[in-house]
């Protein structure tokens, strides 16, 4: 960022300069806070697809411990069926 700094010969900021200062002063903490509330919410989403991939592999666990069984049982008569 460029800043040019006007002055006079004294060395006092002008009242221009110093509301100028201030402005940009408020607009750069503006700019922080924005992008701490993106960080924010992209943690918050981050969170939310683990929250939903954790809920996939319990469903997935669940009906394999489930359904094991019946499903080893169809993998083993095709395999007798195609002579293996």
């Amino acid at each position: 960022m460029v800043r040019l700094d006007v002055r006079r010969s004294c060395g006092r900021s002008t009242g221009w300069t110093r509301r100028h200062e201030e402005k940009e002063a408020i607009g750069e903490v503006s700019r922080l806070l924005q992008l701490l509330k993106d960080a924010a919410e992209r943690g918050q989403s981050m969170i939310e697809y683990a929250l939903v991939l954790v809920l996939v592999a319990v469903v997935v666990v669940a009906v394999l411990a489930t359904l094991g069984t019946q499903i080893k049982g169809a993998f083993t008569n095709v395999l007798r069926a195609l002579g293996g």
